[in-house]
């Protein structure tokens, strides 16, 4: 599940021992693909649209382990922090629990041997000794980079959902293998196909094969008609009907649980279960983790941040990033411009709004040349940056430079040569070229006006 997150991170002397404190919250990112393990199924399964299954939102991280790297006058080779800033609150851009820390001198800063990132392997951190450690405490050092060493998800309604649709595969595929039984007793010859057409409809993965099966249902019933038809039978012909009717009920649960509360009740019984239990679970460690966190703040006499207040804004951030992702996406989805070293290209894959901080998040390929060598590389990166931060534009010819406060535009990307070579790079301003498009060059200017006009006041 990809998401975001800011972190507020304090450390302080308390006796003489070091207090660490910290608190995050979060919020989805909008590119990415999800991997579940259902309930009562072995394996893992991919979800490219993790809102198809979870339309309510309801997936969230809960719990992660955070590690800083950090530089100052005594840190000589590459060190690190580690910390927990506790339990992550279930809804988005809420900060969770607040939470301190104490851990000895020589359980603050270490090292990873050989230049290993597998932060997840505790047994691998190379602690440096107390005097090291206050020393660095003492001259300064800042958090340069943060990687997540670990996270805990709460998927359990995403998990369950897939479980419904599954259940509802397996009573559709139920359904037609009772009609194609029934039909197999009634009419010689009966077409070997249909049980091959169900087999391969209940292999699809969901929710496909949800369709698929319905389809063959339908087909199913149509060839019984055309049999009943052909053998003019009237007893069969009411027998099909009785049979067609007694299986119709259970479709019809299938369509509109609702309907059928108690059928689909017992249905589902193993999957419900499951996710309250897993649901239980995840509430008893967020409980525990509170219970330690007020725990802490009892013997702690630290003096916390008094928090900053909220600014009630009248502006509509979603609409004005949702308009200015449309018109950038319109004015600027594909062009070609010169470089001093040739033509370079570049193409926007996809965007994503967060209707409530109002950022603006795309997905873009580049192509660009290569001076040394004259080959063309690719690049694909991640911008983001929030629409409230934009303070001022400039239009000249086809070329647009938009310019930003706070923290920024953000590119996160990597050379497809060099895949695992990942970088992140942050600047005050973006410049767009080959812009074209009147009506959204029209749209875009309205939205960047109000926007500036807004953040002026």
């Amino acid at each position: 599940m990809p998401f975001q997150f800011d972190v507020d991170l304090s450390i302080d002397l308390l006796l003489g021992e070091p207090v660490v404190r910290s608190s995050a919250n979060w919020k989805p990112y909008g590119f990415g693909v999800s991997c579940i393990e259902p309930y009562n199924q072995d394996g893992l399964v991919r979800l490219t649209n993790l809102r198809q299954y979870d339309p309510d939102g309801k997936s969230h991280p809960y719990n992660m382990t955070l590690v800083g790297e950090i530089s100052g006058p005594d840190v000589q080779d590459q060190t690190f922090l580690g910390f927990n800033p506790g339990a992550l609150s279930a809804k988005a851009g809420e900060t969770g629990y607040n939470t301190s820390g104490s851990p000895n001198w020589d359980r603050l800063f270490f090292r990873m041997p050989n230049g290993s990132y597998d932060f997840w392997n505790e047994d691998l951190y190379q602690y440096l000794d107390a005097e090291a450690a206050q020393e660095i405490f003492k001259s300064g050092f800042a958090v340069t980079d943060l990687t997540v060493a670990e996270v805990d998800f709460d998927l359990s309604e995403a998990k369950s959902n897939f479980g419904a649709r599954g259940t509802q595969a397996n009573t559709l595929k139920a359904v037609a293998n009772r009609l194609a039984s029934w039909g197999q007793d009634r009419f010689t010859p009966y077409p070997k196909e249909v049980a091959q057409r169900i087999e391969n409809a209940a292999a699809l993965p969901i929710p496909k094969n949800v369709a698929a099966l319905r389809g063959t249902i339908d087909d199913i019933k149509a060839l019984h008609r055309h049999l009943v038809r052909g053998s003019g039978q009237e007893n069969v012909q009411v027998a099909m009907k009785a049979v067609h009717a007694d299986l119709d009920t259970i479709l019809d649960a299938v369509d509109d649980p609702a309907l059928k509360e108690e059928f689909w009740q017992v249905l589902l019984d193993p999957v419900t279960q499951a996710a309250n239990a897993e649901r239980a679970a995840i509430a008893a460690a967020i409980q525990v983790r509170a219970q330690e966190t007020t725990e802490k703040s009892e013997t702690t006499t630290v003096v916390e941040n008094t928090p900053t207040p909220s600014i009630e804004t009248e502006i509509d951030y979603k609409y004005e990033a949702e308009s200015l992702a449309t018109a950038l996406e319109t004015v600027a989805k594909d062009g070609i411009f010169e470089t001093s070293c040739g033509k370079a290209g570049y193409k926007v894959h996809e965007s994503a709004v967060d209707g409530t901080t109002g950022e603006n998040m795309f997905s873009v390929g580049h192509t660009a040349p290569v001076c040394e060598s004259g080959q063309y590389t690719e690049r694909m990166s991640k911008f983001s940056f929030l629409v409230s931060d934009i303070t001022a534009y400039d239009i000249s010819g086809y070329e647009l430079k938009i310019e930003f406060a706070g923290s920024g535009v953000t590119e996160q990307y990597y050379a497809t040569d060099y895949r695992k070579s990942r970088a992140v790079q942050r600047s005050d301003f973006v410049v767009l070229l080959n812009l074209e498009h009147k009506r959204g060059m029209e749209r875009l200017v309205k939205t960047l006006d109000e926007l500036i006009a807004y953040r002026a006041e």
